[in-house]
């Protein structure tokens, strides 16, 4: 058993220099035979909130003698339990016990388990469902140990994109920079999921050439609406556009983790892909494409494109969409990945996993919606009263749509080719069929409602409605 003491003691200090400090009782501090210097795990209590963090403890000795132990108390865990001068705290004391294993197993429960994807060289205890991060010199961090795949995936696929991905870079911030407010949601809502959300620094960036201080006080004003995280404006003399808004969270042990998160996913070749592999992967580039991709459309075929400079990452990216079915091909020249979706059923899957945010997703939404769709759209309405039916045979089809014998035939076999439909038995001369549970049907119908969620004024397919027989 892990032995412990206990004590309640006020936060004392410098406000000079920022400095909080809690003072040990030496008495109890002796009986776990604590040395100077000792890295310890240290609880904090306030008002029925808690949080953990490893540190140094610190004894005073004057002429050979213990006069007062002492730790102190860094930024983060000051800011997730609001700390002050002179609060009084619980407090709870113990030697940690580091983990040194990392597991095997990613997926648990519909969750992505993040120490098997913490570097050797961080040290972590871990306590319930919670990792207490440590290393020397780096600002100790507690975290929630399982985070949902589908919000894991969104978050690592918009960083891709949108935040820092440098392949050497010492992982020390998890950002986001993007003027689209809605983009945000998805990095706050995982910083949340880690239990950091008072840890997040918002900030928007206005060019004073483009656009004055009361507008951007205006626009700032939706940000911190949204999310309720104050943003500081920052004026700067340069810039594309008149303003951006940067979401991020300084933190060297984290950023190291889900670097190393990032790149072990896009990494898949020679990996078991099982369905929360395939989430995590569909989630990725739905939100990556928000990033960095474009869907152009025109009126023979539709193609998406996703821009990236490092060619290492390109393969990576290729590898992705290879596997997701969504073949695609490099074009070095003008340093992009591109991919045909000139098949519905592709469209239909991307809607599904929710590809694109703003104008790109409107684009691809209105895709289903167009004239050269019509005749999908048809037979999907065809299918629609079918879908009612348990089963039908060539007699039902003409009723239904006063058809004659030859053409109901001819359709019937069209729509089982497709894989729509299927036979399930024989009933005299008849072919008694029933309709396939296949996920074209499930993208569609998908589509449908998110397409009157965002077009409220359009019914999709309507217009065509007066043409089904």
């Amino acid at each position: 058993m892990n032995e412990n003491i206990k004590f309640l003691n006020n936060i004392r200090g410098n406000s000079k220099i920022n400095q909080y400090i809690v003072t040990a009782p030496l008495k109890e501090i002796r009986k776990l035979n604590l040395k100077h210097r000792e890295v310890i795990q240290v609880k904090i209590i306030k008002n029925n909130k808690e949080t953990n963090f490893i540190t140094t403890l610190n004894i005073n000795i004057r002429n050979g003698k213990e006069k007062r132990a002492i730790f102190y108390i860094n930024r983060y865990s000051r800011k997730l339990l609001n700390l002050d001068y002179n609060d009084e705290v619980g407090v709870e004391i113990k030697r940690p016990l580091f983990e040194n294993d990392r597991p095997n197993i990613i997926f648990k429960d519909d969750k992505i388990d993040l120490l098997c994807f913490l570097p050797t060289d961080i040290k972590v205890v871990i306590e319930n469902d919670k990792l207490i991060l440590w290393r020397d010199y780096s600002i100790p961090m507690e975290i929630n140990r399982f985070i949902d795949i589908s919000l894991a995936g969104k978050f690592l696929g918009l960083s891709f994109s949108e935040g820092q991905k440098c392949e050497n870079t010492t992982g020390a911030y998890i950002s986001i920079c993007n003027k689209d407010v809605e983009l945000h949601e998805y990095v706050i809502d995982f910083l949340k999921e880690l239990s950091l959300f008072k840890l997040i620094k918002s900030y928007c960036y206005y060019n004073i050439n483009k656009i004055n201080g009361d507008q951007i006080k205006e626009i700032s004003k939706k940000y911190e609406n949204v999310y309720n995280i104050n943003i500081k404006n920052v004026k700067i003399n340069k810039s594309h556009g008149n303003y951006t808004f940067l979401t991020n969270l300084n933190s060297t042990l984290l950023g190291e983790l889900l670097l190393n998160l990032q790149n072990n996913i896009l990494n898949i070749e020679n990996k078991l892909i099982d369905n929360d592999y395939k989430l995590l992967l569909e989630n990725f580039i739905a939100k990556e494409l928000s990033g960095d991709g474009s869907f152009v459309s025109t009126k023979h075929s539709d193609t998406i494109t996703i821009g990236e400079k490092n060619p290492k990452l390109r393969i990576k990216l290729k590898n992705i969409l290879d596997f997701l079915d969504l073949k695609s091909n490099i074009d070095d020249k003008r340093m992009l990945v591109r991919f045909d979706v000139t098949p519905i059923k592709k469209r239909l899957y991307l809607i599904s996993i929710s590809a694109f945010d703003g104008e790109n997703r409107e684009k691809l939404m209105n895709s289903i919606n167009s004239s050269h769709t019509m005749f999908f759209n048809l037979q999907m309405k065809r299918l629609e009263k079918l879908i009612e039916l348990k089963e039908f045979d060539n007699k039902t089809i003409r009723k239904i749509f006063s058809w004659s014998q030859e053409k109901a035939t001819k359709w019937l076999n069209s729509m089982r080719n497709k894989g729509y439909i299927y036979p399930i038995r024989r009933d005299g001369y008849s072919t008694i069929y029933s309709t396939q549970n296949n996920e074209t049907f499930k993208y569609y119908f998908e589509w449908k409602d998110k397409f009157n969620n965002l077009f409220p004024t359009i019914l999709p397919a309507e217009s065509y409605k007066n043409k089904i027989p």
